[in-house]
Protein backbone atom coordinates (compact mmCIF):
# COMPACT_ATOMS: atom_id res chain seq x y z
CA UNK A 1 0.00 0.00 0.00
CA UNK A 2 1.03 3.44 -0.67
CA UNK A 3 2.51 6.12 2.20
CA UNK A 4 0.25 8.41 -0.06
CA UNK A 5 -2.89 5.87 0.72
CA UNK A 6 -2.20 5.31 4.47
CA UNK A 7 -2.26 9.00 5.20
CA UNK A 8 -5.48 9.86 2.97
CA UNK A 9 -6.63 6.97 5.03
CA UNK A 10 -5.85 7.83 8.26
CA UNK A 11 -9.03 8.55 10.60
CA UNK A 12 -7.07 12.08 11.74
CA UNK A 13 -6.90 13.13 8.14
CA UNK A 14 -9.47 15.67 6.56
CA UNK A 15 -10.62 13.70 4.33
CA UNK A 16 -11.59 11.20 6.22
CA UNK A 17 -13.67 13.25 7.92
CA UNK A 18 -17.44 13.32 6.69
CA UNK A 19 -16.99 16.91 8.66
CA UNK A 20 -14.74 18.75 5.91
CA UNK A 21 -17.12 21.40 4.96
CA UNK A 22 -19.91 20.73 7.10
CA UNK A 23 -22.27 21.06 7.11
CA UNK A 24 -22.34 23.54 3.73
CA UNK A 25 -21.51 20.45 1.73
CA UNK A 26 -25.22 19.57 2.20
CA UNK A 27 -27.92 21.29 -0.29
CA UNK A 28 -29.49 23.74 0.62
CA UNK A 29 -32.56 22.45 0.00
CA UNK A 30 -31.95 19.45 2.05
CA UNK A 31 -30.65 22.18 4.80
CA UNK A 32 -33.79 24.22 4.74
CA UNK A 33 -35.65 21.21 4.00
CA UNK A 34 -35.01 19.43 7.34
CA UNK A 35 -35.35 22.32 8.98
CA UNK A 36 -38.88 22.92 7.96
CA UNK A 37 -39.54 18.89 8.84
CA UNK A 38 -38.03 19.13 12.08
CA UNK A 39 -40.28 22.26 13.08
CA UNK A 40 -43.60 20.62 11.45
CA UNK A 41 -42.92 17.55 13.67
CA UNK A 42 -42.20 18.98 16.90
CA UNK A 43 -46.19 21.22 15.96
CA UNK A 44 -47.16 17.41 15.46
CA UNK A 45 -45.95 16.71 19.00
CA UNK A 46 -46.80 19.28 20.70
CA UNK A 47 -50.55 19.34 19.14
CA UNK A 48 -50.64 15.47 19.89
CA UNK A 49 -49.77 15.58 23.59
CA UNK A 50 -50.99 18.59 24.32
CA UNK A 51 -53.71 20.11 22.24
CA UNK A 52 -54.50 23.67 21.89
CA UNK A 53 -56.40 23.87 25.21
CA UNK A 54 -52.99 23.52 27.30
CA UNK A 55 -50.85 26.42 27.56
CA UNK A 56 -48.10 24.95 29.18
CA UNK A 57 -45.23 24.05 27.56
CA UNK A 58 -45.80 26.13 24.73
CA UNK A 59 -42.41 26.12 22.86
CA UNK A 60 -41.34 22.65 24.29
CA UNK A 61 -41.00 20.87 21.29
CA UNK A 62 -39.60 23.67 19.03
CA UNK A 63 -36.24 24.05 21.33
CA UNK A 64 -34.41 20.84 20.07
CA UNK A 65 -36.34 21.17 16.39
CA UNK A 66 -34.18 24.52 16.09
CA UNK A 67 -31.41 22.80 17.59
CA UNK A 68 -30.99 20.11 15.11
CA UNK A 69 -31.69 22.01 12.25
CA UNK A 70 -28.52 24.26 13.31
CA UNK A 71 -26.26 21.33 13.83
CA UNK A 72 -27.53 19.41 10.59
CA UNK A 73 -28.02 22.75 8.22
CA UNK A 74 -26.09 25.60 10.13
CA UNK A 75 -26.68 29.27 11.09
CA UNK A 76 -29.56 30.22 8.73
CA UNK A 77 -31.64 26.69 8.93
CA UNK A 78 -31.54 26.92 12.43
CA UNK A 79 -32.95 30.78 12.71
CA UNK A 80 -35.50 29.82 10.06
CA UNK A 81 -36.51 26.79 12.71
CA UNK A 82 -36.58 29.00 15.85
CA UNK A 83 -38.63 31.98 14.07
CA UNK A 84 -40.73 29.05 12.73
CA UNK A 85 -41.67 27.07 16.02
CA UNK A 86 -42.04 30.73 17.67
CA UNK A 87 -44.88 32.03 15.03
CA UNK A 88 -46.26 28.29 15.10
CA UNK A 89 -46.53 28.37 19.07
CA UNK A 90 -47.84 31.48 19.56
CA UNK A 91 -50.21 31.17 17.23
CA UNK A 92 -51.50 27.96 18.03
CA UNK A 93 -50.67 27.20 21.51
CA UNK A 94 -50.99 30.23 23.38
CA UNK A 95 -53.86 32.07 24.79
CA UNK A 96 -55.72 33.47 22.39
CA UNK A 97 -54.77 36.92 21.65
CA UNK A 98 -54.92 39.57 19.06
CA UNK A 99 -51.76 39.47 16.25
CA UNK A 100 -48.92 41.82 17.81
CA UNK A 101 -51.37 42.41 20.71
CA UNK A 102 -51.04 42.31 24.42
CA UNK A 103 -49.77 39.06 26.21
CA UNK A 104 -49.52 38.35 29.20
CA UNK A 105 -46.87 38.37 31.78
CA UNK A 106 -45.83 34.63 31.68
CA UNK A 107 -46.70 34.47 27.77
CA UNK A 108 -43.82 37.34 27.45
CA UNK A 109 -41.50 35.20 29.75
CA UNK A 110 -41.94 31.88 27.49
CA UNK A 111 -41.89 33.68 24.73
CA UNK A 112 -38.68 35.47 25.69
CA UNK A 113 -36.91 32.63 26.94
CA UNK A 114 -37.80 30.60 24.04
CA UNK A 115 -36.40 33.09 21.55
CA UNK A 116 -32.92 33.93 23.93
CA UNK A 117 -32.22 30.28 24.34
CA UNK A 118 -32.81 28.99 20.83
CA UNK A 119 -30.72 31.71 19.41
CA UNK A 120 -27.93 30.76 22.08
CA UNK A 121 -28.50 27.53 20.90
CA UNK A 122 -28.17 28.05 17.13
CA UNK A 123 -25.58 30.49 17.53
CA UNK A 124 -23.15 28.18 19.47
CA UNK A 125 -23.86 25.33 17.09
CA UNK A 126 -22.75 27.60 14.21
CA UNK A 127 -19.60 28.29 16.05
CA UNK A 128 -18.91 24.42 16.86
CA UNK A 129 -19.33 24.33 13.21
CA UNK A 130 -16.42 26.93 12.51
CA UNK A 131 -14.46 25.50 15.21
CA UNK A 132 -14.02 22.50 13.47
CA UNK A 133 -13.85 23.76 9.95
CA UNK A 134 -10.90 25.62 11.30
CA UNK A 135 -9.26 22.15 12.92
CA UNK A 136 -9.66 20.42 9.93
CA UNK A 137 -8.30 22.82 7.60
CA UNK A 138 -5.39 23.30 9.83
CA UNK A 139 -4.58 19.70 10.35
CA UNK A 140 -4.78 18.98 6.22
CA UNK A 141 -2.33 22.00 6.23
CA UNK A 142 -0.09 20.13 8.60
CA UNK A 143 -0.08 16.95 6.75
CA UNK A 144 0.32 18.33 3.99
CA UNK A 145 3.40 20.53 4.97
CA UNK A 146 4.81 17.22 7.17
CA UNK A 147 4.70 15.48 3.72
CA UNK A 148 5.96 17.69 1.75
CA UNK A 149 9.47 17.07 0.64
CA UNK A 150 12.18 19.45 1.95
CA UNK A 151 13.88 20.83 -0.29
CA UNK A 152 17.49 20.91 1.23
CA UNK A 153 17.01 17.01 1.89
CA UNK A 154 17.43 14.64 -0.74
CA UNK A 155 14.42 12.54 -1.94
CA UNK A 156 16.34 9.65 -3.50
CA UNK A 157 18.84 6.92 -1.92
CA UNK A 158 22.11 8.81 -0.95
CA UNK A 159 24.91 7.90 -3.47
CA UNK A 160 28.42 6.20 -1.55
CA UNK A 161 31.43 8.34 -2.34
Amino acid sequence: MAADQLIDEHPLHPAAHPHRDWPFRRSRTARYGIAIALVLLAFALRYWIFGTQDHRFVFIFFVPAAMVAAWYGGMAPGLLATAAGLMLGDYFFLSDHEALGLVREGERVAIGLYAVTTTLCVMLFENLHNHIRRVEHALERALHHHHKPHPDIPSGPASPH
